[in-house]
């Protein structure tokens, strides 16, 4: 599952200890790296491979919001780190569901609603910055609001 996973970017793997880089001080953008959500061992759901997605997750994040930070949106980077993001947390949603759907999970539901909100907001960013018109604060603020 989890070569099936990583095959759409075979050179990204998660890293359990995904840390928090400030950002440049020398740059004007008024967006930092302060605010990206790192992996703690708090948010473990107490299963191996959901864990590890969350770590990739978390990483696709914190990538994506120090290409913000540092300005950099313009680059192709920002769209290469949103669409792989996109592919995983499809990936990854999938998985958590059925999971989920196997443990007869009571609010199942809201949780494929939760996931469909998500999906929304992210195809919606990634349509943005595919067209070079990303707005900035709104996705930094995608990024760091988990």
């Amino acid at each position: 599952l989890r070569d099936r996973q990583l095959a759409f970017w075979p050179s990204l793997t998660p890293d359990p200890q995904v840390v928090d880089h400030a950002g440049d001080p020398s740059s004007e953008s008024a967006l930092t790296m302060e605010h990206v959500p790192v992996w703690d061992p708090a948010f473990s759901v107490g299963n191996d491979t959901l864990d590890t997605q969350h770590r990739l997750l978390l990483k696709l994040c914190h990538d994506a919001a120090a290409l913000l930070a540092t300005g950099n949106e313009a680059s192709n980077q920002i769209h290469v780190v949103l669409n792989a993001l996109c592919l995983y947390a499809k990936v990854h949603f999938t998985a958590e569901e059925e999971l989920l759907a196997a443990s007869g999970y009571p609010d199942l539901a809201a949780q494929r609603a939760e996931h469909d909100q998500y999906w929304g907001a992210l195809t919606r960013h990634l349509e943005a910055a595919c067209a070079g018109t990303p707005d900035r604060e709104a996705l930094y603020r995608f990024l760091t609001e988990w």
